[in-house]
């Protein structure tokens, strides 16, 4: 009797397994069993948790004889299943020994004799089995006993005593109960909002009262960034590391590496758990490359943590996971900030203008701290999926002959041919020409390895691929009787969202395209498309005489009367030289 006189008389706190927990219990007089209530206020909203959706269970965990503040010939309560129960609770194993026996010697198996529900309560309770008293911090909220003993219970649970949709669960009997928020089932949706985590309180609740509770559950989070290499800003995460240039919204060339950025937090009642699942889920649209070789680094505060993920990239499907079986063993804590880089190379699939190419991450982790292993598939919540994009453009240039009277076209002599220079990367474009579409493949730093792109009958060509920025375009091929044009810079100059709140919506990323160099006054590209479009006029050479012509012969037949003349003027002399001899 002595024993549970004092089990009842320590504090709730005594038996809280990692929660924040606010009993707010008046001495009252003695009320009839079934009379007790316990309401649950508030939730997490930072965390973006809605309490109104939100399902909570009361299992009695010890049940007795409530009078005088003392609850007596305490039993297992109707919310456990005693089945394999005390054994499990026996086996219980601490990692910092604690005195269960007057006299005895610190033990890191404080149940290990425990034969009744009477006797592990007077091991939570923090008493030898003599009845006095051991130092009651070591049983105090977050004690590690306390945690141990509700993870046995949230496996041996039977039938909720009572349940409650965010308010008040009523009707009650005295007792010890464990309280679990049960919301947060996975969705059959892969990436579908289940950002809740379940939680748990054990507490006393007896003499007819209303025991009041703040619920903590706290869940994960999730973002994706991607590195922009114009129009920059800079993402700063939870731990205030500064990503430079990392936002929502990039646009870059086809062949490009694309640089990829998620960054995920734990959550507050971390603690709670034994072990934490913790899995990213990172997937690219199939405008994008990756393979078996690409770099994935993973660190946890900064310091890399590669060799303790498990990461499986699968190229076929585009995605990329990132798995802790435990990433509390990683060396993470509720404080904690999980980042994971890697590049992906933007391909010749990409979509020009809009839609652009949009690419995702969400996380699944363990929801469950009454479980005392490794989060199962029933045990997984889900962060909602974060989303960023990536955007591509394309020059049109239509080159006329002279007074815009025709086009240089794709017949020998009168077809035209440019290569195009990169001022950003200072290298010369290479380009796939099949078919006329012309899409960038890469870039070279010798102007003679670049590649040539020709007008084709309309008198167009193209360059597919382009990130906004400055580019020159040279004249490598000109038609017959033309003078080849001066190098010419121009720029494509994109509006897009580079901030950290995208809408998620491509239309509101991409808003405005134009294209200045190219004529007195900028051009307006088309979103959608993604095309900008320019003309350039060649023109002719200067018109001088050619062999043949008049000038020639005027002067052949100036020097052919000369000629005549003097050999006029030998005869004459001739005779008259004649005469005076004569």
């Amino acid at each position: 009797m002595k024993n549970t006189k004092k089990f009842a008389s320590i504090a709730t706190a005594a038996l809280l397994a990692a929660c924040t927990v606010v009993p707010s219990m008046a001495s009252l007089p003695v009320w009839a069993a079934g009379n007790n209530t316990i309401t649950i206020e508030g939730f997490n909203t930072a965390t973006s948790n809605d309490d109104g959706t939100h399902t909570y269970e009361a299992y009695q965990v010890f049940s007795g004889n409530y009078a005088d503040g003392v609850l007596s010939n305490i039993q297992w309560g109707s919310g456990v299943n005693q089945e394999g129960l005390l054994d499990a609770v026996k086996a219980i194993t601490l990692s910092t020994g604690i005195i269960v026996e007057q006299g005895g010697l610190a033990t890191t198996t404080p149940f290990a004799n425990v034969e009744s529900a009477a006797d592990v309560a007077n091991i939570l309770s923090g008493y030898y089995a003599t009845g006095e008293a051991t130092d009651i911090t070591a049983f105090a909220d977050d004690a590690e006993i306390a945690q141990a003993f509700a993870d046995v219970i949230g496996t041996h649970l039977r039938t909720a005593t009572g349940i409650s949709s965010g308010g008040s669960i009523s009707g009650l009997d005295d007792g010890y109960y464990l309280v679990q928020d049960t919301s947060d089932s996975p969705s059959s949706t892969v990436g579908e909002d289940n950002s809740g985590a379940k939680t748990r309180f054990i507490l006393k609740v007896v003499g007819g009262t209303t025991v009041t509770v703040q619920a903590k559950s706290s869940a994960p989070s999730v973002v994706k960034k991607v590195k922009e290499n114009t129009d920059v800003s800079d993402y700063e995460d939870p731990s205030s590391a500064t990503w430079a240039d990392y936002n929502d919204v990039a646009d870059y060339n086809i062949g490009d590496e694309v640089p990829f950025l998620l960054v995920g937090t734990l959550p507050s009642t971390l603690n709670d758990y034994s072990e934490y699942k913790y899995v990213f889920h990172d997937t690219l649209d199939s405008q994008f490359t990756i393979t078996d070789d690409t770099t994935v680094i993973v660190k946890i505060d900064g310091t890399d943590k590669t060799e303790s993920a498990t990461i499986t990239k699968t190229p076929g499907t585009n995605t990329i996971t990132v798995q802790f079986d435990d990433i509390i063993a990683a060396g993470a804590t509720a404080d904690s900030v999980v980042t994971v880089e890697y590049s992906a190379v933007l391909n010749e699939n990409a979509e020009i203008g809009l839609p652009g190419q949009e690419n995702e991450v969400y996380l699944t982790y363990s929801n469950n701290p009454n479980w005392s292993g490794i989060g199962t598939p029933d045990d997984n919540g889900q962060t909602p999926v974060d989303k960023v994009i990536v955007f591509t453009y394309e020059l049109d240039v239509t080159k006329y002959l002279g007074d815009k009277s025709e086009t240089a076209n794709a017949t020998s002599g009168t077809q035209a041919g440019f290569k195009l220079y990169s001022q950003a990367k200072a290298q010369w474009a290479t380009v796939n020409t099949t078919g006329g579409v012309n899409k960038i493949t890469g870039w070279t730093s010798n102007k003679e390895d670049g590649t040539e792109v020709k007008t084709n009958g309309d008198g167009k060509f193209s360059f597919v691929g382009l990130d906004d920025g400055q580019y020159t375009l040279s004249e490598t091929t000109t038609p017959s009787g033309y003078n080849t044009m001066a190098d010419l810079t121009i720029t494509i100059d994109a509006d897009t969202s580079n901030t950290q709140t995208w809408t998620e919506t491509p239309s509101d990323a991409l808003t405005a395209i134009k294209l200045t160099g190219m004529g007195t006054s900028d051009i307006t590209g088309d979103t959608t498309s993604g095309i900008v479009a320019g003309e350039i006029i060649n023109q002719k050479g200067s018109t001088l005489p050619s062999t043949g012509g008049i000038g020639t012969t005027i002067f052949y037949i100036g020097g052919g009367v000369l000629v005549v003349g003097a050999g006029v003027l030998l005869i004459t002399k001739k005779r008259a030289k004649s005469a005076e001899e004569a």
